[in-house]
């Protein structure tokens, strides 16, 4: 498939003119990649109406209440009008690049950019560097899409990645490799929808977890085994974390 892309040099000089002149400049000329049927002339309808989405949630939003739950939202329908594109597109930098310019750009803003629409850090647009990492909006919101199809037997209900929060999705499932476990993700998730998981407890515990896979490989665990794995582990961080508060208390 022939497919847009725009290259970390291009993105960073277009990101540097949108703060030096202002947001409202064009967006910078893509080149090309690959060969066969265009991306454009068979994505245009689905672009077409995902933009169109972004576009609406911004405007019924503009106090940005709920920014994580929208996003989260918002990432199945990334996933899904994206899931079918061959590998050598979806590992391409460039294109996610070419996304975050173009058809995310305002989105991106509104979400990363802070109430007063600030342009967010390069990282936010897949610029900050020559790899993609996942604070690059379009590329989270596809793998964040990815993991809700996973935990949902294939299909992109919208019941995982929709519970917010932005610190534990970001931190402790995609920027590490919590997301290669989707029933590590779970339980995970499940234990935030029961007000489970304060600021205290989930950053000890995640340091656990990255500790024990030094010795385990999640991913071959079954979600039986994943459970009773993580609801030990859970069960010590908590138990640690209510002691010191007694001790206070007590005083």
């Amino acid at each position: 498939m022939e497919y847009p892309v725009i290259s970390l040099s291009t993105i960073q000089e277009f990101l540097q003119e949108v703060r030096s002149e202002g947001r409202y400049i064009d967006s910078p000329t893509s080149a090309l990649r690959g060969v066969g049927e265009s991306f454009d002339l068979k994505y245009r309808r689905g672009l077409s109406d995902l933009e169109q989405n972004l576009s609406q949630v911004q405007k019924s939003n503009s106090k940005r209440t709920d920014i994580d739950e929208i996003e989260g939202k918002l990432s199945t329908k990334v996933f899904d009008l994206f899931n079918k594109l061959p590998a050598e597109i979806l590992t391409d930098r460039d294109f996610w690049r070419y996304l975050s310019c173009t058809y995310f750009f305002d989105f991106i803003i509104w979400r990363d950019g802070g109430k007063e629409g600030a342009i967010p850090s390069d990282a936010s647009f897949g610029a900050s560097s020559k790899t993609i990492t996942m604070d690059c909006v379009p590329f989270r919101m596809f793998n964040r899409g990815l993991i809700d199809s996973q935990l949902s037997g294939g299909k992109t209900t919208g019941a995982f990645a929709q519970v917010p929060g932005t610190d534990i999705w970001r931190s402790h499932i995609l920027r590490v490799r919590t997301s290669y476990s989707p029933e590590l993700v779970r339980q995970i998730l499940e234990k935030v929808v029961e007000g489970k998981l304060s600021t205290d407890v989930i950053r000890p515990l995640a340091k656990e977890i990255r500790r024990l896979r030094a010795n385990i490989i999640f991913e071959n665990l079954d979600q039986v085994q994943t459970k009773e794995l993580f609801e030990s582990e859970y069960l010590k961080v908590s138990k640690s974390e209510v002691k010191p508060a007694a001790k206070k208390a007590k005083k």
